[in-house]
């Protein structure tokens, strides 16, 4: 018999995009395995002036934060499916990120 504990490692993963995917966006999370979903509406804050000029940054609105907790070995196939489906990579698009979970606390 084989004692070995295997540990599903876990990761948040936030994404940031346009209000307008929201619904596609949390679709896509939900199907990835993604848990315990939160939505925030935000509004960018980058004003005109020095900082947009030297960073090329352009004022956003009507943006969702969404922070779900997902499986780690999800996160890579889905942020590489969030780059091709919200054009990621392109500026002013959006972001995504994951960050570790090391111990969760209920």
């Amino acid at each position: 018999m084989n004692d070995k504990v295997v540990v599903n490692e876990i990761v948040l993963l936030m994404v940031i995009v346009e209000r307008k995917h929201k619904d596609d966006l949390i679709a896509m999370l939900s199907e990835a395995g993604g848990q315990l979903i939160n939505t925030i509406y935000g509004k960018g804050l980058v004003k005109a002036g020095y900082l947009r000029e030297a960073l090329g940054l352009v004022p956003e609105d009507n943006r969702v934060v969404v922070a779900c907790l997902l499986p780690s070995e999800e996160s890579g196939p889905l942020i590489e499916t969030l780059i091709d489906e919200f054009a990621l990579d392109q500026p002013n698009a959006g972001t995504a990120f994951t960050v570790p979970v090391e111990k969760l606390s209920f």
